[in-house]
């Protein structure tokens, strides 16, 4: 009996190490500002108001620090607990998979309706997802 207990305990242990194992597995995720998806019309179509979610509307005279979570192959449900929406803390991120960020990138790093500039930061934040993803440009 004391035999079967032991081994139960040993299993129990292994287990538990090997489901924490998991959990700290590092996450293929970049963070990046609201302001590296260009300018704020144009980001609202991927990542929402640039104010906090939890607000009803904007207020002119705060600076919001919204930040943006590029996942690739990863849970989208494990990447939302590592990095929490917190109103108290004014912690806000928005989610975006790898595919949707570089689909927006690449869609409006060529529009001619963009400032010169505005198409350079859009292809910046491009060449560093890539770098951070491990791909190579075309």
């Amino acid at each position: 009996m004391k035999h079967n207990r032991l081994l139960l305990l040993i299993w129990l242990f292994a287990c538990l190490g090997a489901c924490q194992k998991q959990n700290k597995q590092a996450l293929r995720v970049f963070v990046l500002s609201y302001e590296d998806f260009g300018p704020k019309y144009l980001a609202y179509t991927l990542l929402g108001n640039e104010w906090y979610q939890w607000e009803e509307s904007e207020d002119e005279n705060k600076s919001y620090r919204i930040q943006v979570v590029v996942y690739k192959d990863e849970d989208l449900e494990r990447v939302k607990k590592a990095y929490p929406v917190q109103a108290e803390a004014e912690q806000d991120y928005r989610y975006v998979s790898y595919e949707a960020a570089m689909e927006y990138l690449n869609r409006h790093s060529q529009n001619p309706a963009l400032s010169e500039s505005s198409r350079q930061k859009l292809e910046e934040t491009k060449l560093r997802l890539m770098e951070a993803f491990g791909e190579t440009p075309e």
